[in-house]
């Protein structure tokens, strides 16, 4: 895990009251951290601009891992179902259980790192033979 983001830093942007404890606010940093780095983003050494963006999505983060709502209990597999209106009528949905609903927060930090992600081809670096 990269830590992008402290607690001083959370608490010079939001004040020192943004989570109940000291514990659960290293926790909430900590998930934040988690998060930003599953987002693969480029090395911040000299890119001030970079490092301002991601202390902004950080800040609109926070909350959401304080509450527990950024990491969720995911059930994983394919399921099914089926309903019948009447007899001979039936719908059958199948679907992934793993589908992830972002919150508005989640959603906001994407897009605040959005120039910075890449674009189209995820983290796939594409050799070719010479």
């Amino acid at each position: 895990m990269i830590k992008y983001i402290t607690v001083a830093d959370i608490d010079a942007k939001l004040g020192n009251d943004w989570a109940d404890s000291d514990s659960a606010k290293a926790r909430a940093v900590m998930i934040t951290n988690v998060w930003l780095t599953n987002l693969k983003l480029p090395d911040t050494t000299d890119n001030q601009p970079l490092k301002d963006a991601i202390l902004l999505a950080a800040v609109e983060l926070i909350p959401d891992a304080v509450n527990g709502s950024l990491y969720t209990e995911v059930e994983t597999g394919v399921l099914s179902e089926t309903v019948s209106a009447q007899s001979g009528t039936s719908v059958s949905n199948t679907y992934s259980a793993t589908h992830k609903t972002y919150t508005a927060n989640e959603n906001l930090a994407l897009a605040i790192l959005k120039p910075w992600l890449d674009k189209g081809f995820g983290n796939v670096i594409l050799l070719v033979k010479i």
